[in-house]
């Protein structure tokens, strides 16, 4: 089965904050916060539910590959990645805004002071996109 790698890349950028694996019987993304929100019949799932699947993956692991998280400790080359594409002085700016502690709030903040939200947006799918396919080929997964 093919990975979708719009998929993928949408798992790779909640990655910090969603824990997820590829089914690669089914070619499936799963993100353990879809899989455990409720079930069939809308009854709350369970610790134990989750657990349970857990131990499920865990007795099938070679069905499954964990997705890494790819934001934490590339938060800011992604950043850096985005604000090198633009002209002199907007790049300046957003490089200017990445040095010290608090990069990251100052670089949102300058994203929307130079109105580069859609830019930006734009720019992160494309990375995440990218990044999804290598992982694939580096883990010889098939993808579409």
């Amino acid at each position: 089965m093919k990975i979708k790698l719009d998929e993928l890349a949408m798992a790779f950028r909640t990655s910090d904050v969603l824990q997820g694996y590829v089914d690669i019987r089914q070619g499936k993304v799963v993100l353990l916060e879809d899989e455990f929100r409720d079930d069939a019949q809308g009854r709350e799932r369970t610790e134990n539910d989750v657990l349970e699947h857990v131990f499920s993956v865990e007795d099938d692991w070679e069905n499954y590959v964990p997705i890494p998280n790819v934001y934490d400790g590339n938060e800011r080359e992604i950043m850096a990645g985005f604000a090198e594409k633009l002209e002199a002085p907007q790049r300046e700016e957003l490089l200017g805004a990445l040095k010290g502690s608090g990069a990251v709030g100052r670089f949102h903040r300058q994203i929307r002071r130079l109105r580069l939200a859609e830019e930006w947006e734009n720019f992160q799918e494309e990375w995440f996109h990218a990044l999804a396919q290598e992982w694939c080929e580096e883990n010889a997964l098939a993808y579409e």
